[in-house]
């Protein structure tokens, strides 16, 4: 049966205010990264050289990126610059379920659904401005991304 506290009472009996430990689910209003400087200063910092920890947190960034993105051609050239560290950590990460017998063990099962999970991640993140830049008709975006645009278009289920 659950004990009740008093108010102010924490649950050793001795009074006190109970600190809110919760996050708050109010997104930031800056972008993590807002553009290929600030990339550039992240890449720096992330620690890449682990392929397991380099999948991680390059989708932990492009998700907080879907959150609060930043302007659509700054955010393409995020996207460009993170594009070689991408393919690295995917073909490093990938040796561990690339060309293996089936069925693949717990740890290449891992292995593949994270690298999965950051190409789908990156992968959302290109038909997004896509999307912008049919829809909006966005200059911006055909002067400085086309060729990666186009580069999409033909991986892009059609929606």
């Amino acid at each position: 049966m659950p004990t009740e506290y008093q108010a102010g009472e924490t649950p050793a009996g001795t009074p006190g205010r109970r600190k809110n430990t919760m996050p708050s689910f109010l997104p930031t209003q800056q972008p993590v990264v807002a553009d290929a400087k600030s990339c550039e200063a992240w890449l720096a910092r992330a620690t890449l050289a682990d392929p397991k920890q380099a999948c991680h947190e390059l989708t932990g960034l492009l998700e907080a990126l879907e959150d609060v993105s930043p302007p659509e051609s700054a955010y393409l050239e995020i996207l460009e610059r993170l594009r070689e560290p991408i393919v690295i950590a995917q073909a490093e990460h990938g040796k561990k379920f690339a060309a293996r017998p089936l069925p693949l063990k717990e740890y290449e099962i891992s292995a593949f659904e994270q690298v999965y999970d950051l190409w789908a991640t990156l992968g959302r993140a290109f038909r997004r401005l896509l999307r912008a830049a049919i829809e909006d008709g966005s200059p911006d975006l055909a002067c400085t991304g086309g060729a990666s645009l186009k580069w999409y278009e033909n991986l892009a289920p059609a929606n």
